[in-house]
């Protein structure tokens, strides 16, 4: 009984306050109408700024001609697109235009793989907003590897006393054995190409001490080799293969040890 007298002093409290409840509610309803049309505009310009790229880019996509394939660089997709939704092609490869992923040594063999599309570089443009770049397919391939990115597990990096810009993979006769160049890698094509390793080796051990190689699938599939002893002369050292698909093949140096070694340049050109 004494709750219930209780419950009914609350709901009382409940009626009594009411009236203030409709007023205040009469209030913000008031309030939100005059705010409501400010706060969309404000949105709205916000919302336009960040979408306003996002639509010169897909006004450059539907402005590109019928079997086109556009190349989106990093900078641009990251920025505008997060998730890099931009690159989804929704039909596939029979998408109108196809668009992929910009990559300097993935270029070329892009290009090759749909020979039958016309290629573009999306970039931005002078005055603003993106244009379509055309581009040309290198013919015959030439690719120049930097010494000083590519992974060593013995020698050492120099600079090269005759192009200061270049770097030198240097191993000397008291370093260990080990990979003096590795993890350099090229997107091929199918076709013939040749690889060019610039090196002298001065031998102080009997034997030969340097193995030579093209792999690819990490090493696993050897493309060709040659195991080298002294060696001076300024004629690169050429390994000629063949390769079927689209892999990704890694020219290599491997030292046995007790020799200096000096890599000055190491390439791959396509064999016409």
């Amino acid at each position: 009984f004494a709750a219930a007298l209780g419950i009914e002093r609350i709901l009382r409290g409940i009626n009594q306050q009411r009236p203030l409840a409709w007023a205040a509610a009469a209030v913000l309803a008031l309030a939100w109408v005059g705010f409501t049309p400010g706060f969309v505009s404000t949105k709205a310009k916000a919302m336009d700024a960040v979408t306003a790229p996002r639509r010169e880019l897909l006004d450059v996509y539907e402005s590109a001609p019928d079997h086109s394939l556009l190349f989106l660089q990093e900078a641009i997709s990251s920025r505008l697109w997060v998730s890099h939704d931009f690159l989804y092609n929704p039909r596939g490869e029979d998408s109108r235009v196809l668009v992929v992923r910009w990559m300097d040594d993935n270029a070329n063999a892009m290009m090759h793989r749909y020979a039958d599309r016309t290629p573009y570089l999306i970039e931005v443009a002078d005055g603003g907003g993106y244009r379509l770049k055309p581009l040309d397919r290198e013919s015959p391939l030439r690719v120049e590897f930097s010494l000083g990115n590519a992974h060593r597990t013995t020698g050492e990096n120099r600079p090269n006393p005759n192009d200061p810009a270049r770097t030198l993979r240097v191993a000397t006769p008291s370093q260990p054995a080990g990979w003096l160049l590795a993890a350099a890698t090229a997107r091929l094509y199918p076709g013939t190409f040749t690889a060019e390793f610039d090196l002298t080796i001065s031998a102080t051990e009997p034997g030969q001490p340097v193995d030579i190689d093209v792999s690819t699938e990490s090493g696993r599939t050897i493309l060709a080799s040659q195991t080298l002893g002294t060696l001076t002369t300024q004629e690169p050292v050429r390994l000629t293969f063949s390769v079927e698909g689209f892999p990704r093949v890694e020219p290599r140096v491997h030292t046995q040890g007790g020799a200096e070694i000096i890599i000055s340049g190491v390439r791959i050109l396509e064999t016409p």
